[in-house]
């Protein structure tokens, strides 16, 4: 009976493992949103910041879309597994507060201070993924971008925080983690650690069906 026991956990455990290790359909998440820069001005110093949890991906023809305005990404730029991308407004450092932007969407998007709703558009037009920032629970900090922590549904402002709360500035002053993980998911296993522990824990389960 403990053998049944002991085998029926494991075969939990596994599947709690490779719930988290396999990427969902909507596998780009828009992470942190800095729309109230206070270092500079909005005209410059606005970005986004997408994470990828699944595998490498080129987003030629995917869009990011505004309540107002879209951008489309018109060649070719991968983002890697586990890996984060910067779209802002302006891709000078010198100008833009430090933000090390990896693509300038220039005027197509203007991020409003009172909040909007984001998203990534496919390249069929399909929804990826969406955040209304100004929805209730969502902070609404100046000088410090939000960001998702990286725990349940990132359009729900509860599982936000304001970047001044981890103490993290970035460039000329503001607090942000722009291409970074933010501190909350820094804890998270990658994918590939995760189907090691299912791996390890698959060749225990055989070992005690043996004994």
């Amino acid at each position: 009976m403990k053998q049944y026991l002991q085998q029926a956990i494991l075969v939990s455990i596994i599947g709690v493992v490779f719930a988290f290790s396999v990427p969902a359909q909507a596998s780009l998440v828009i992470n942190e949103i800095m729309f109230n820069p206070d270092a500079v001005g909005d005209t410059y110093g606005e970005w986004m910041e997408i994470y990828n949890p699944g595998g490498a991906l080129d987003l030629l023809n995917y869009a990011l879309k505004d309540g107002a305005g879209s951008y489309t990404i018109s060649s070719s730029l991968v983002i890697p597994a586990g890996g984060y991308l910067v779209f802002g407004r302006n891709a000078d450092p010198a100008v833009n507060g430090g933000v090390p932007v990896d693509l300038a969407y220039g005027t197509s998007l203007y991020f409003g201070n009172t909040g909007e709703p984001l998203s990534i558009l496919a390249p069929d037009t399909s929804v990826v993924n969406s955040v209304d920032y100004g929805a209730a629970g969502f902070p609404a900090p100046a000088g410090a971008s939000i960001c998702f922590t990286g725990s349940g549904d990132n359009a729900d402002g509860a599982n936000w925080l304001a970047a001044s709360d981890l103490g993290i500035a970035y460039g000329a002053g503001d607090f942000g983690t722009p291409g970074a993980a933010n501190l909350t998911t820094s804890a998270v296993p990658e994918p590939g650690s995760l189907l090691l522990i299912g791996s390890g824990l698959v060749g225990l389960l055989r070992f005690n069906r043996r004994n």
